[in-house]
């Protein structure tokens, strides 16, 4: 059987004393995981979902949740060629990620001619005409926001025997299995090691404990995706990616970490289960550049989460770690609290952050660096 594994881990620092156990082993070796995910029948209702999942940043396991997607039982080689083969699509030389970007770009039919017999493995956006007849939204997305939120769809196909490496993501991401078994370790956010999207150094198949000191002691979290599974990632969380079998196929559901649940959204504008993910999913460039805005609203806002108004006393505790990412934080953030506080009570209410045009934003893209750094000490 084929497999895709999930590795979290909680980063926890042990002091000297510490044996060296799993030293030169695979990632997990060095002590039993805590335990599993949580594993549901069903995707939660959206609501619910943010409220205990989103919220509370925790992952899960929805078992035979991707059955429901056309594409589940579409999407064969024969089918992908036939259909799709014209297409252009970007692959990886190299099952085991190092990040250093050495990608082809195949032809979806000649990738699919030689994928079973190479080193290689698809990390392909998923563009809107594969959206029309095979991709249908999670119901955990289809109203409160999480739809203005949803950032691109990636696709995820190789002959198995794929490593990522120890990594997390800067937004929220549902991974469904078309094919094959995936196998994690993943590790809590909470301890926030490093800025969001980082990602480690380290071999993980085989851990020196001698260098990455901070491995010795970590508990971590064991999650087994079998086909047609589908498995949500928080934002923040720590994991390592391994695939097995000789066909595995997978689609991520990439979205920005919403701030407040839009209650009215659902009432109006819940979508039915069968709307095909290109009647609410555009990919021209306006589009795109509208999705990639809210993310950054969602990553400026989130420090004030915990907030019922923002002010400039908010900033002023935030300043310190703002530098860490933000470019001149006090004049970009000044300028915010001008363009938003549409009441002009020197503070912004979270209706003032959602009704804040897009376009009176725009160049608060500039604040953000490129936050996906290596770390030697991870």
């Amino acid at each position: 059987m084929c497999f895709l594994e999930f590795y979290f881990i909680l980063a926890i620092i042990c002091g000297f004393n510490c044996e060296y156990a799993g030293h030169n082993k695979p990632f997990g070796s060095h002590q039993d995981p805590v335990g599993k995910l949580i594993e549901l029948d069903d995707f939660p209702d959206p609501g619910t979902f943010f409220d205990d999942y989103v919220i509370d940043s925790q992952p899960f396991i929805v078992k035979k949740g991707a059955t429901k997607i056309p594409a589940f039982k579409l999407w064969t080689d024969e089918y992908l060629k036939s259909k799709y083969g014209f297409l252009n699509v970007t692959a990886e030389i190299g099952k085991k990620e190092d990040r250093a970007e050495n990608l082809i770009n195949p032809t979806m039919s000649v990738y699919l001619d030689m994928y079973k017999n190479s080193d290689i493995y698809m990390v392909y956006d998923v563009p809107r005409i594969m959206m029309a007849d095979d991709l249908i939204i999670p119901k955990s997305l289809r109203c409160g926001g999480f739809l203005r939120n949803l950032q691109l769809l990636v696709m995820w196909f190789s002959s198995g025997g794929t490593k990522s490496v120890l990594h997390s993501d800067s937004i929220d991401n549902i991974n469904c299995l078309f094919d094959g078994e995936l196998k994690s370790q993943v590790e809590d956010e909470s301890n926030n090691w490093v800025k969001n999207g980082a990602y480690s150094k380290v071999d993980v198949e085989r851990v020196d404990m001698n260098i990455y000191e901070n491995f010795r002691n970590i508990p971590w979290w064991h999650a087994i995706m079998e086909k047609g599974d589908c498995l949500f990632i928080p934002k923040g969380w720590y994991h390592t990616v391994w695939s097995t079998g000789n066909r595995n196929l997978a689609v991520n559901f990439w979205f920005a970490h919403l701030l407040r649940f839009d209650d009215e959204d659902c009432n109006n504008n819940f979508i039915k289960d069968d709307t095909p993910l290109s009647k609410v999913y555009s990919d021209d460039p306006k589009s795109q550049r509208q999705r990639k805005l809210e993310e950054y609203r969602s990553s400026l806002f989130e420090p004030f989460i915990h907030a019922e108004v923002i002010n400039e006393t908010h900033f002023d505790e935030f300043m310190e770690e703002a530098k860490q990412y933000i470019k001149e934080p006090r004049e970009y953030l000044n300028e915010l609290l001008k363009i938003c506080d549409t009441n002009h009570d020197s503070a912004i209410d979270w209706e003032e952050v959602f009704q804040c045009p897009i376009e009176n934003i725009k160049n608060f893209e500039l604040l953000f660096e490129d936050t996906e750094i290596k770390r030697d000490e991870l």
